[in-house]
């Protein structure tokens, strides 16, 4: 093999790998934060315990979020529900803000949470912020309910129905 030949091939092999680097590297990648907090309920009256969710893209292409996957400790999957509407676009260098109630949290005993991109790619939410966030969501349930708080937001069954529990038992129409 002559010199030209070496140096054609040199240069080919280290523009495909230079490609395959630039492809990778501008895939959307998220980074996560959470915390707990409180959101108002749907009906501006009170409030409930929970937790926050902020998905950055770090990545060089625009993201699409296509909702949370959880594991709870037997190994079952589990999809909690987010404030954060399925489909929203995260630009690059960007992020969203949204939260997930304690009790899909809480009730499963939640192990792993990934959050899901728009190609169904999983992206998983660090164990170390998980555990850590659990337990102050656990505190915090347990604070608050001891001094008589309702940390759950109101279900849609207790929101929209005017009748109290006597007439519900008795069969009376309210």
């Amino acid at each position: 093999m002559d010199l030209y030949k070496i140096i054609m091939t040199v240069i080919a092999v280290s523009s495909i790998g230079f490609n395959v680097y630039q492809f990778l590297s501008k895939q959307p990648k998220f980074k996560f934060r959470m915390s707990y907090g409180l959101e108002p309920n749907e009906d501006g009256v009170g409030s409930f315990l929970c937790a926050r969710l902020f998905v950055s893209n770090t990545g060089g292409e625009t993201a699409i979020y296509n909702g949370l996957e959880g594991t709870d400790g037997e190994g079952s999957v589990f999809y909690p529900s987010c404030s954060i509407e399925i489909g929203s676009k995260v630009e690059p260098n960007s992020s969203v803000v949204g939260y997930i109630t304690n009790g899909h949290l809480l009730a499963y005993g939640t192990s792993s949470l990934f959050v899901i991109d728009g190609v169904f790619k999983k992206h998983k939410v660090p164990s170390k912020v998980l555990n850590r966030l659990l337990s102050e969501l656990q505190e915090e349930k347990e604070r608050l309910e001891n001094l008589g708080y309702t940390v759950h937001p109101p279900s849609l069954f207790e929101r929209h129905n005017k009748s109290n529990k006597r007439d519900a038992a008795s069969g009376a129409p309210s």
